[in-house]
């Protein structure tokens, strides 16, 4: 299971926070040295995350899944620039697929710790017991499964977003894709932020206070609300935003209670 979310942190990591833009443009015009750099990248942070295992065996396993990755990837550039809704339906079908994918794999593989690494851990942490009872193997599943939920719904989140205002907007439209890119760049970080604090209030059971969220944002954009089109685009992406982070942080809970 600890093999399983590792990979699937890799593989976030990988496309959601080390991917650049301009890679993602390459592989889109369907250059080969995007591939190469995105394959490059999944490679050796899957290496990192799973150096504890054995080596010769994760070795394989990684390949296997990084060569899988990029196939998918080439596959989804032949969907992409077509039309607004293909997009929308392409990068959903994308992350599914590569999630199937790594489950499958992980399910053929009986990927069991290296003990000299362990060992190694092992004498660290003895010398910190605090940090020990942290990272016991319950904990250490939740820690996992935060650190996913938390990157798919704040960086992933930004891009469904960004394809979502296209596919229900006229993001086809010269003046509604500048406002759809104006919203997405000055707002990413911003959003990032807001998804972040509304799946860390959901879980700790404070739902209420989203609300409080939601304001500041409009505040912040009063006078740029009189633009009805701005303030279209604006109202669909701050509660597609909060209905992601939401969703995020009730589907995290789901997970803690049921490893209780």
């Amino acid at each position: 299971m600890i093999a399983l979310l590792l990979t699937i942190i890799a593989h976030v990591t990988a496309d959601f926070l080390l991917q650049t833009d301009k890679m993602a443009a390459d592989k889109r015009n369907k250059k080969w040295s995007g591939f190469l750099k995105h394959a490059v990248i999944i490679w050796l942070i899957m290496l990192l995350v799973l150096h504890c295992y054995q080596p010769g065996l994760i070795f394989f396993y990684i390949t296997i899944i990084t060569v899988l990755h990029i196939v998918i990837d080439v596959l989804k550039s032949l969907f992409e620039n077509k039309n607004k809704v293909s997009d929308f339906i392409v990068f959903i079908v994308d992350q599914v697929v590569h999630l199937l994918i790594i489950f499958i794999t992980w399910q053929f593989f009986d990927l069991n710790i290296n003990q000299t690494v362990s060992s190694f851990y092992k004498l660290i942490l003895t010398h910190k017991p605090v940090l020990a009872e942290i990272l016991t193997v319950a904990n250490g599943i939740k820690i996992l499964l935060a650190v996913i939920v938390y990157i798919y719904s704040c960086w992933g989140g930004a891009i469904f977003i960004k394809k979502l205002l296209y596919l229900l907007g006229k993001g086809e439209a010269k003046a509604g894709k500048k406002i759809v890119e104006e919203i997405y760049n000055i707002g990413y970080l911003i959003g990032i932020l807001e998804r972040l604090i509304i799946i860390t209030l959901v879980i700790n059971q404070a739902l209420s206070t989203v609300g409080f969220i939601f304001a500041a944002k409009s505040i912040a954009r009063y006078k740029d609300l009189e633009n009805k089109e701005f303030a279209e685009y604006y109202l669909v992406g701050t509660l597609a935003s909060t209905a992601l982070a939401i969703f995020g942080g009730l589907l995290l809970n789901f997970f803690y209670q049921s490893l209780v």
